[in-house]
């Protein structure tokens, strides 16, 4: 996978912290070719963002937004994610939460959800699966 990257905070995050992520969905969701930009917000942006796009006036851990639909080819861009690093989830380290997030990200522009029960244990089963990659 093809990853832009941009920082917006003071946080020293790199687009190192994701090599895994990226790994693990090349992998699995053979997105070798694929483009993703992926930007590292503070909780005010993150509000603004959520705000504006989706109607919801409140920070967020992760946003992501795509720009594809149909099938995969060679230099897809599939879109982007946004990633708030002072919302990551409590139950793992900073480099597993990252990568995590970045993983749920990366379903989402795949199309993945979770809003209905079915929906949610088809996304979870694929996050287990790459996340197992990442440990």
């Amino acid at each position: 996978m093809k990853l832009r990257f941009g920082n917006l905070t003071k946080s020293r995050i790199g687009k190192g912290a994701f090599r895994k992520a990226v790994y693990a969905c090349d992998s699995l969701l053979t997105l070798k070719y694929a483009g993703v930009s992926l930007v590292i917000a503070g909780k005010g942006r993150m509000r603004t963002i959520n705000r504006t796009y989706r109607g919801i006036d409140k920070a967020t851990d992760v946003l992501s937004f795509p720009l594809w639909k149909g099938k995969l080819e060679r230099d897809t861009f599939l879109g982007e994610i946004f990633i708030c690093p002072s919302l990551l989830p409590h139950d793992m380290t900073k480099s597993q939460g990252l990568q995590f997030l970045f993983i749920h990200g990366v379903l989402h522009l795949l199309g993945y959800d979770h809003i209905t029960d079915k929906e949610y244990t088809k996304m979870r089963k694929w996050e287990k699966a790459l996340f197992s990659l990442c440990l």
